[in-house]
């Protein structure tokens, strides 16, 4: 009996002895460098025109390899509703830009005062033809045109009124039209030098090493 305790506790020591032993963890720092553009012999190329002639200026978006001239930017942004890059879709640092109210006259109020200004220079005729038959009748003399060519002008003027001031209510009155005919439009346009972009940042990376030690067995 004492023979096979001890057989066990030998047993039980070489399991013990046989255990792997805990992992090692040791930490490599290796310095790093952060490569923000390629190094080119050549100027870089606008994006805009294609081409390094003058030696275009980096723009000022979220973008990192893209350039432009500043009058190729100005002409980009004359015909564009907005200031923004078109890839990133960031407005630019160095624009800035002024709005004025100009009159619209392509606008419904625009097309309403035309219209009412056209209904005036009709019924104008009109009151001259009037007058004009009225004066040859002071004279004693009758004229058969002057009466049909005042008659058909001043029934023109009346339907032409008539449809004048439904556009007008179906619009949402006089005040809406107007409102209508006074916009915001962008007056002028900036273009400033562009911020310089940060340099290359170094940094450092941390690799991670386990050792895992072999462990020695008993022959």
């Amino acid at each position: 009996m004492a023979e096979a305790v001890q057989d066990g506790g030998a047993v039980a020591g070489a399991a013990e002895q046989r255990t792997a032993p805990p992992a090692e963890m040791t930490v490599r720092v290796v310095p790093v460098q952060e490569v923000l553009t390629l190094p080119t012999e050549e100027p870089p190329e606008c994006f805009i025109c294609v081409s390094n002639e003058p030696p275009p200026w980096p723009s000022d978006c979220r973008c990192k390899n893209s350039h432009m001239h500043a009058c190729c930017q100005r002409k980009f942004l004359e015909g564009r509703p907005d200031i923004t890059c078109p890839v990133c879709l960031v407005e630019y640092g160095n624009v800035s830009f002024t709005h004025g109210r100009r009159l619209k006259w392509w606008s419904n109020g625009g097309l309403a005062v035309m219209v009412g200004l056209a209904i005036l220079a009709i019924l104008a005729c009109t009151i001259n033809t009037f007058f004009a038959l009225a004066k040859r009748n002071r004279d004693g003399k009758t004229s058969t045109t002057l009466l049909v060519s005042g008659c058909a002008l001043g029934s023109f003027t009346v339907l032409l009124s008539a449809c004048w001031m439904a556009f007008v209510y179906r619009q949402g009155g006089c005040r809406t039209l107007c409102a209508s005919c006074v916009g915001n439009v962008r007056v002028t346009l900036t273009i400033t030098s562009p911020k310089s972009k940060p340099k290359p940042v170094e940094g450092f990376s941390v690799e991670l090493h386990q050792a895992y030690p072999v462990p020695e067995l008993d022959a």
